[in-house]
């Protein structure tokens, strides 16, 4: 009977020691862009290269794990579509850790091509949907009888194209060309029949196109109408020039981290927003960008941190404002 006293004895001491020795380690995982939680992210531990235990985030994003021993440890918090992020931390007490992961920047093809075409060097987009874009907006260019970039005087001019996301039916175009030590600016407005061709489809029963291979029906595009408005030409403030425009369009030509169809899904964040369509021409340079609801990405891509940095200081210097109608 003694040496059963010993045995749970020894039982409870230990017990005893396990709970004294027990240590938690919690926290919440989220997306950086958006400073949301991860649900369903993986958070493991390792100790000396070797996984030891580990969680999932719950839908809140939140992980609370036990460790028996002090000592140093290492946290990796990963998830799907996303850069996984390790932490070395040498654990003494209960402690929290929160993970801020980001999407990994890739494509599901080379994001850009460059083309030679009269003289002028083209960067233009390479994935087909983004290209069929741009194809579009070279069409309406043609329609709304505007000058194209390329064939203008001026060295450096940049043209933002407001539409609405996910219709084509009109919008606005907003020039910005140097003018000796100065910028002008001139905006117009345009509509087009777009609905008519949605009337068209149903009254076919054709689908819309996907845009994928630009396949539009082109025999009834060619004959879409546009109605159009101008404002008056506007000079920039002061304040454009000494932010160094010059320096920003020669950035956009620099950084090459972002193009509309994304791997990680990030073509649609948003259920509504603005699309727009810039083009840059400095001397015989040439590039076509699309940001759609570039708001919602703009701290994963620097390029679209560029942009949104360039759309204020626009719009903080016009007289005018940037619209979509």
């Amino acid at each position: 009977m003694g040496y059963h006293k010993i045995q749970i004895a020894i039982c409870l001491l230990f017990c005893s020691l396990y709970g004294i020795c027990q240590i938690n380690i919690s926290g919440i995982v989220l997306d950086s862009a958006r400073n949301r939680p991860l649900p369903f992210a993986n958070v493991i531990v390792y100790r000396s290269d070797s996984a030891i235990t580990g969680c999932q985030t719950n839908l809140n994003g939140q992980y609370s794990i036990q460790l028996c021993d002090a000592g140093e440890y290492k946290i990796q918090a990963s998830c799907m579509h996303f850069t996984a992020k390790s932490q070395g931390v040498i654990l003494l007490k209960d402690t929290v850790m929160n993970f801020k992961l980001s999407r990994p920047l890739f494509y599901e093809q080379p994001c850009r091509q460059k083309i030679v075409q009269k003289k002028i060097s083209l960067d233009l987009p390479a994935e087909p949907n983004d290209y069929c874009e741009y194809k579009r907006i070279m069409s309406n260019t043609g329609k709304l009888g505007l000058d194209f970039l390329t064939e203008r005087k001026e060295k450096l001019c940049i043209r933002l194209w407001t539409e609405p996301s996910f219709d084509y039916y009109g919008g606005s175009v907003t020039d910005l060309f140097k003018a000796g030590k100065g910028w002008i600016a001139h905006q117009k407005f345009y509509t087009s029949n777009y609905f008519e061709y949605l009337d068209y489809l149903d009254s076919t029963n054709t689908e819309e196109s996907d845009c994928s291979g630009c396949n539009y029906d082109f025999d009834y595009l060619q004959n879409m109408k546009f109605s159009m408005t101008k404002v008056d030409d506007t000079s920039i403030s002061k304040a454009w020039s000494d932010k160094s425009p010059e320096s920003i369009i020669n950035s956009f030509f620099a950084i090459e981290d972002y193009c509309v169809q994304m791997l990680a899904g990030h073509r649609h964040p948003c259920t509504d927003g603005v699309t727009y369509h810039l083009e840059i021409k400095a001397g015989n340079r040439y590039k076509f960008l699309t940001f759609e609801n570039p708001q919602c990405l703009g701290s994963n891509y620097r390029q679209v941190l560029l942009f949104l940095d360039l759309l204020k200081n626009v719009e903080d210097n016009l007289s005018f404002e940037i619209q979509d109608r």
